[in-house]
């Protein structure tokens, strides 16, 4: 396979959230503006926490877009969370251990599981294309990266990858009580297989592993947190930023990530 056969997709625009506990909970009560009529306000009540933030995440990426709502109704969501539900699991367990099933929320299997964040998502955007989610331990973001890139996008106009995580994890005691203070972090990115003017960025699959070809610093991280904050850390016209992810069977993840240039137009 040659580099032109590898599987690339443009980057059209990127958002990040970053929250801790007390933050979110005030997040929980506020809805995107273009979020259906009819959703009603309590939507994010129940959510897991890092729902919350990919919904923050997914909220800036379109804002900075400078696209209409309709522009994203064909696209996929994929999501890629890192533990998620431990929160809430750990809690259930608890009033479990006293109560039995009765005591157990019916909340908790929705909304604090694997394909959660793709599910509320996809109701936020009205989407009318598929969403799952991915991994769901320490290598999701890789993995969702790379569904991403193989996901079959014959019916889609574009894909969403949405990738959350804890840092630091949260320490429960076995009430469910959180014991420091963790910060949740999401990046969502904005996915095409056509080329376009506006595009900030790329990700590719090489496929044979080898040097990456660039010049500039290259981020290795496991998880969205440390993606959140290199994104986070660029500014208007200065470098790109440039992450990778060598994979077990010996393909790498490369991906470049720029100021959205559709946002600061639409800004000025």
């Amino acid at each position: 396979m040659t580099k032109s056969d590898e599987p690339c997709l443009n980057l059209s625009s990127w958002g990040t959230a970053r929250a801790d506990l007390a933050a979110i909970a005030g997040m929980r009560k506020t809805l995107p503006t273009w979020a259906p009529k009819d959703t009603p306000g309590h939507f994010l009540k129940h959510a897991d926490e890092q729902t919350v933030l990919a919904v923050s995440a997914l909220d800036q990426a379109i804002s900075s877009a400078g696209k209409s709502i309709d522009h994203y109704r064909n696209w996929a969501i994929i999501a890629a969370p890192r533990f998620i539900g431990r929160i809430a699991g750990t809690s259930t367990l608890e009033r479990f251990s006293r109560g039995g099933g009765p005591a157990i929320s019916p909340h908790v299997i929705p909304q604090h599981s694997l394909h959660s964040i793709s599910g509320a998502l996809s109701i936020l955007l009205a989407s009318r294309q598929p969403n799952f989610g991915v991994g769901g331990t320490g290598d999701s973001l890789a993995e969702g990266l790379l569904a991403s890139l193989t996901f079959p996008a014959a019916n889609c106009s574009g894909v969403w990858l949405v990738s959350t995580a804890w840092d630091p994890e949260p320490q429960l005691d076995d009430a469910g009580l959180c014991l420091n203070a963790p910060v949740c972090h999401a990046v969502a990115l904005g996915m095409q297989l056509a080329a376009q003017n506006d595009a900030c960025g790329q990700l590719r699959l090489m496929v044979q592993n080898g040097p990456i070809e660039t010049e500039r610093a290259v981020g290795w991280f496991k998880n969205a947190a440390g993606v959140c904050r290199s994104l986070v850390a660029l500014t208007p016209g200065g470098p790109p930023a440039c992450f990778a992810w060598r994979l077990p069977w010996g393909g790498t993840i490369v991906l470049n990530a720029s100021e959205v240039i559709a946002g600061l137009a639409a800004a000025a």
